[in-house]
């Protein structure tokens, strides 16, 4: 069984600050290098996630250390 990377040391995942949106792509094993990337950053949260693709994840980190999948984006964007 391959080893999970742990998500909370991946520092880079984290954009120092404004917000970054991450994929996963569950089509890769976990323990490879580009399972999960940052796709952009951006300093205003009016950013929209990229249509949903089968075979991958995407969620948005802010430079709180705070992680919003879809759903959760959607609602903290309306506030």
């Amino acid at each position: 069984m391959p080893d999970y990377p742990d998500l909370d040391e991946m520092d880079d995942l984290w954009p120092d600050n404004g917000f970054a949106v991450i994929i996963e792509d569950e089509m890769k094993p976990p323990d490879s290098e580009d399972f999960v990337n940052v796709l952009g950053e951006f300093e205003e949260p009016d950013l929209d996630l990229p249509p949903p693709r089968t075979g991958y994840s995407y969620w948005v980190n802010d430079a709180d250390g705070n992680s919003y999948t879809r759903e959760e984006w959607q609602e903290y964007k309306k506030t």
